[in-house]
């Protein structure tokens, strides 16, 4: 019998044997029967399948209707009518810390950029009149060191939040700070707007201040924390972020939840495209091993301790878990066409005006989009879905990470499509490890989870950070895409 199936990808891990369907993002179980056909369709997709073979993947989801999907990837999406929801502000070039992983090439951006108040102003004007019908807006806080410039931090604040009582529309606040400059008038202030921190800290003392020191010398860890302490009594919500040279992330959160952060979040060090590492204190190649290590010894304890029902170990676990967003991806069967929004439902804004796909692109020239004084923007160059980047058309982790992060692919590969091959490799472990988990858990491990709030019971829950991605901009997008499909 011929039939067409969905892409799949078999996965080994575990003790068990589980097979993922790439267009649906959903894993199951399959016993040695099944296992066998999955494995000659691979070998041999033109031999026919037996009634009884295709009941088997039909059950499993892996029978792919007639009609194809790729007509509607073929209709223009329409990017004037995709809102702008998101904007970062960089306020100042200047920072008082120069870390050796700087984006902005080891802190080498000019010192004496500063944005005007009537730059911030127009800006912010700008967002507003291209959110079009969204009734919530986001606003972003960046440098530099943003509170280099905190009067006009403030002076935005007051006149966002008028012109969005004008307008009827919500505006909500974020920023990313070295930490190093909070003191009690800038904490009051964060705690008035309800303005969402991240705190840039890299784990424990001897780890951050061979990363982060002072532009004068000396380390930043002991004034952080002291700030940090202050902050943490006012909003316990505030996220640690640490950028990952090498090691062990999950060391890294483990020390950063100890000094009382209940969120932290890990990234891989990206190189700069304005190049420059400080002083050479960087490894030229990013090694993953330690991460990969991780995720196995991970995968096993999320097994053990829900198969012991050890509450405790549980909640210890996920704030420090690699692997819970995969989980719920797949639990869910939450997909990602974009991985973020950059380039068209969120910019960034340097001093002088110019836009660029976000604030980590400031000051590249080729990555300039236009300027909020005037002219249109070229935004459907990073409209381009997962489905359409060559790079991922034929991957299984496609529709999990999204195509990862543009400005990682800039300055790794030399193109906004091109992930670098590390981060590929570890998207796909994460996945293959998250769905292993994912195929031991059943009907009552699950309902576990979920009464003990480790798992979300909201299946609109979404795995996208708020400054990944926008949800209003991804909804607009809809269309399920080209999926690449075996002929059987």
């Amino acid at each position: 019998m011929t039939c067409t199936l969905k892409p799949f990808h078999l996965i080994h891990e575990l003790g068990g044997t589980y097979v993922l369907n790439v267009q649906d993002l959903r894993i199951n179980v399959v016993d040695d029967q099944t296992l066998g056909t999955l494995e000659r369709v691979l070998t041999t997709p033109d031999q026919g399948l037996e009634s009884s073979e295709q009941r088997d993947l039909d059950r499993l989801g892996l029978i792919a209707p007639q009609e194809d999907s790729r007509s509607e990837l073929s209709q223009e999406k329409n990017v004037d009518l995709i809102p702008v929801t998101s904007m970062s502000l960089l306020l100042t070039e200047a920072c008082n810390l120069k870390c050796v992983y700087c984006y902005c090439g080891s802190g080498n951006r000019k010192a004496e950029g500063r944005m005007t108040e009537a730059t911030a102003y127009r800006a912010l004007d700008w967002l507003l009149e291209n959110s079009l019908a969204s009734r919530e807006i986001y606003v972003n806080f960046c440098g530099g060191e943003p509170f280099l410039a905190f009067p006009t931090m403030r002076k935005s604040v007051k006149y966002v939040r008028r012109k969005c009582l004008e307008s009827g529309k919500k505006v909500r606040f974020h920023t990313t700070s070295n930490g190093t400059l909070l003191d009690e008038e800038k904490i009051d202030f964060i705690a008035e707007h309800a303005m969402a921190m991240r705190i840039s800290i890299d784990g424990p003392r001897e780890v951050h201040d061979g990363h982060r020191r002072f532009s004068g010398g000396g380390g930043s860890y002991d004034t952080i924390i002291e700030n940090c302490r202050k902050l943490l009594e006012i909003n316990p919500d505030v996220e640690a972020h640490a950028v990952l040279v090498e090691g062990s992330p999950l060391a890294i959160k483990e020390a950063l939840l100890a000094i009382g952060f209940k969120q932290v979040s890990v990234r891989v060090r990206s190189d700069s495209l304005l190049g420059g590492r400080s002083g050479g204190r960087i490894p030229p190649t990013r090694e993953i091993g330690r991460i990969l290590e991780d995720l196995e010894r991970e995968a096993y304890l999320w097994l053990r301790h829900t198969g012991e029902r050890n509450s405790q170990a549980l909640k210890e676990l996920k704030p420090k878990s690699q692997l819970v967003n995969a989980m719920i991806s797949l639990l869910q069967n939450s997909k990602r066409h974009h991985g973020c929004v950059a380039g068209f439902g969120f910019f960034a804004v340097s001093c002088d005006g110019s836009v660029y796909p976000c604030h980590r692109f400031v000051d590249a020239p080729e990555y300039r989009l236009g300027s909020i004084f005037g002219g249109k923007l070229e935004r459907r160059t990073y409209l381009r879905p997962v489905e359409l980047v060559e790079a991922c058309a034929e991957c299984f982790a496609r529709y999990y990470c999204g195509g990862g992060c543009k400005y990682d692919n800039a300055a790794s590969g030399g193109d906004i499509f091109s992930p670098a091959a590390d981060i590929c490799q570890l998207r796909r472990r994460e996945l293959e490890f998250a769905a292993s988990v994912v195929g031991n858990l059943g009907d009552e491990e699950l309902k576990y989870l979920i009464e003990l709030d480790i798992l979300p019971v909201n299946p609109l829950f979404l795995t996208i950070g708020l400054w990944d991605g926008i949800k209003s901009a991804l909804d607009l997008l809809g269309g399920r895409g080209h999926m690449h499909q075996a002929k059987i």
